[in-house]
């Protein structure tokens, strides 16, 4: 718990710092009180994202689901209680953004303390192989998300307000289709830990079908279906977001692809290679958007991001099939015959949820029924 508290602390104080040294050059948009609660977000963010992490070792999923559903919906709470109060601003929504980080946060706490994970014998040993895991693999995190978000500061600073605009409905829409992927990525990781070494790179192979199935297919839907879906929600005003939402699509594949290879390093203790991987694709965006901005405006910035993602996604692949000691088309070929066994799976999990659920539905219908007699 200490180690988690300073982590979360001194992660926190950098990007706290990064956001004081973007006040200083005079970028503050929203206000000065809307960039202090911005600075304060990763504080709390990291605090909740390394709670769900310590759920994601235990293979704790119902701890994972009370933090992030807690977080949705006190955010969904104060938004909507700020709309009806006409009180809804930047400043109000930034500040309940950083509120529902520390509710959730509380919340996972909370569960943490019922399963009794809250206490235990300290142990030195762990404590320093803890402390030496989380400095190699926090660059690599603080880089992932940093990258989320950095595209839209840059166009913030070099284009106009109008082009930030598309840019930020082309990137809500298409960051929906993680929603889909978090349930594979978020148990890579520890089940690449929990299989022996010889069963690894079937394991992996499974976990890359996963995530293909689970993104691709409703990012190629998503992309084919932009031309209707961005005028209807965001009116026919954005339609020229219409093509940023399509190759940010394919972003969106290669992104979960690099989180899944991100899991399986650090299911094996590399946790070092996916942090220099990331480094080389944040490298490769700075460099990119130099060069790809001025000629080509967001759309420069949206190639960025397939480029740079497709960047980090070879270097993590290197990694992979080194650590396993396997060829590269060995291991493409591996995934390539894994995916029509993963689809069935898929396929057959989610009838067989549905129908456990409409059985339950008709036992309760019964049973009302019965007590509607009595």
């Amino acid at each position: 718990m200490r180690l988690l508290i300073f982590v979360s602390l001194a992660g926190g104080l950098v990007m706290a710092m990064i956001a004081v040294v973007l006040h200083e050059l005079g970028f503050h948009p929203g206000g000065s009180s809307a960039w202090l609660a911005f600075g304060l977000f990763p504080l709390f963010n990291l605090f909740s994202a390394n709670v769900i992490n310590f759920f994601r070792g235990k293979l704790e999923a119902s701890g994972i689901a009370t933090v992030k559903l807690t977080q949705a919906l006190s955010w969904l709470v104060f938004c909507l209680v700020l709309v009806f109060t006409d009180q809804l601003s930047v400043t109000t929504a930034a500040f309940s953004m950083v509120a529902s980080q520390i509710i959730s946060a509380t919340a996972g706490l909370a569960s943490m303390g019922l399963r009794g994970l809250l206490h235990g014998r300290r142990d030195s040993t762990d404590t320093r192989a803890i402390t030496s895991f989380s400095v190699r693999v926090f660059p690599g995190l603080a880089i992932r998300d940093l990258n989320a978000y950095l595209d839209q500061i840059v166009i913030a600073i070099f284009l106009s307000t109008r082009d930030l605009g598309l840019y930020a409905v082309a990137v809500s829409l298409t960051t929906s289709l993680a929603l889909l992927s978090g349930p594979v990525i978020n148990t890579v990781q520890p089940l690449i830990q929990s299989v022996h070494e010889t069963e690894r790179a079937s394991a992996i192979a499974r976990a890359y079908a996963a995530t293909l199935i689970v993104i691709g297919i409703p990012a190629t839907m998503l992309a084919a279906s932009a031309p209707w879906i961005a005028p209807i929600i965001y009116g026919q005003e954005f339609s020229s977001s219409i093509f940023l939402i399509q190759i940010l699509c394919a972003a969106a594949l290669f992104d979960a692809l690099n989180s899944c290879a991100h899991g399986a390093l650090l299911g094996m203790n590399r946790p070092g290679r996916s942090s220099w991987s990331s480094s080389l694709g944040l490298v490769a965006s700075i460099l990119l958007w130099f060069l790809l901005l001025p000629p080509l405006g967001t759309a420069g910035a949206a190639v960025t991001s397939i480029v740079a993602y497709l960047i980090v996604q070879m270097f993590m692949f290197s990694s992979l099939k080194t650590v396993l000691r396997v060829g590269v088309w060995t291991l493409v070929v591996m995934i390539l015959r894994a995916i029509p066994a993963t689809f069935m799976d898929i396929f057959w999990h989610a009838i067989g949820l549905i129908t456990k659920r409409s059985r339950r539905v008709a036992s309760q219908s019964n049973v009302k029924r019965e007590v509607d007699k009595t």
